[in-house]
């Protein structure tokens, strides 16, 4: 097993360290801009605390650069030369960059990989049990794959390997899920308070939690419902006719998407009306 050292001693490198540090994984330490937070890292995972990333560099074989995804590439290079990376992995958390950010590692005899939890982190020191529960995926050198594997296996998480060229589709994957549905959760909210019904909002998050649990649980497709399951063209003509502009065009879209989803679920069943009245209230000159 390799001697891990992070650069960057952040709510990521909090975590992801504390996570290795409770599955037996051998931390060399931690290095940051800040001393005092690397030290308070160190004494989070029981590991050492170093006044340089070069100091770092030289007591580890993998080393993870959890810093904001705008210093990977200046970290790097302020790492690069003197023969201080060779047979070293590099590996930063970033879910959209790829192992490229680390520009001639390997001409200097190191590995390039990119390692990205999948799951929120909202805090330093309270959040390293939830990434027991996230998929790493991970990119980069196969050799750098081989270790990173070997990595996992001991802190019994779930991976996932992604091709560098699709790492922003995998990160634009994950934005949909979180971020968009939050987007979705803040529209729903809007509509129920330009009804008056402000006291109500409690009652509609309810039901938004119930579903994300169910199609986390079940699965999209088993946790399907409502009227465009149902083929109820009158109901979504009637939905799309009280809304207008921006948002009427997002519910259609969202129907559409939904139609494909029922089509599998219910591979018999007509939806050639609902799929019309979609057609129907699509903007002048864009085709459903």
């Amino acid at each position: 097993m390799t001697c891990i050292g992070f650069i960057g001693a952040g709510k990521v490198g909090f975590s992801l360290g504390r996570l290795m540090a409770e599955r037996g994984v051998a931390l060399s330490g931690y290095a940051s801009r800040a001393l005092p937070s690397a030290e308070a890292a160190a004494r989070f995972t029981g590991s050492r605390a170093f006044t340089s990333p070069e100091s770092l560099l030289a007591a580890s074989d993998t080393v993870f650069l959890t810093v904001p995804d705008d210093a990977v590439a200046p970290v790097w290079r302020g790492l690069r030369g003197g023969g201080r990376v060779s047979g070293k992995v590099l590996c930063h958390t970033s879910g959209f960059l790829s192992s490229e950010v680390f520009e001639g590692l390997a001409e200097e005899g190191g590995y390039g990989a990119s390692l990205h939890p999948l799951m929120a982190v909202p805090d330093r020191e309270g959040s390293w049990s939830l990434l027991a529960d996230a998929l790493y995926a991970l990119e980069g050198d196969p050799e750098a794959l081989a270790r990173l594997g070997t990595l996992c296996a001991a802190m019994g998480v779930r991976t996932g390997v992604v091709d560098r060229a699709g790492k922003a589709l995998y990160h634009c994957a994950a934005a949909v899920v979180s971020n968009c549905v939050v987007a979705l959760a803040w529209e729903g909210e809007r509509i129920f308070r330009s009804l008056g019904l402000e006291g109500s909002v409690p009652g509609l998050r309810a039901l938004m939690a119930r579903n994300a649990a169910s199609a986390a649980e079940r699965g999209p497709e088993a946790a399907l419902t409502g009227p465009v399951e149902r083929a109820d063209a009158g109901t979504i003509r009637a939905h799309l006719a009280a809304l207008a502009g921006e948002e009427r065009e997002l519910y259609r879209r969202l129907c559409l998407k939904l139609v494909e989803l029922a089509r599998v679920k219910h591979p018999g069943r007509d939806f050639r009306a609902l799929a019309a009245v979609l057609e129907s209230f699509a903007p002048e000159g864009r085709l459903a």
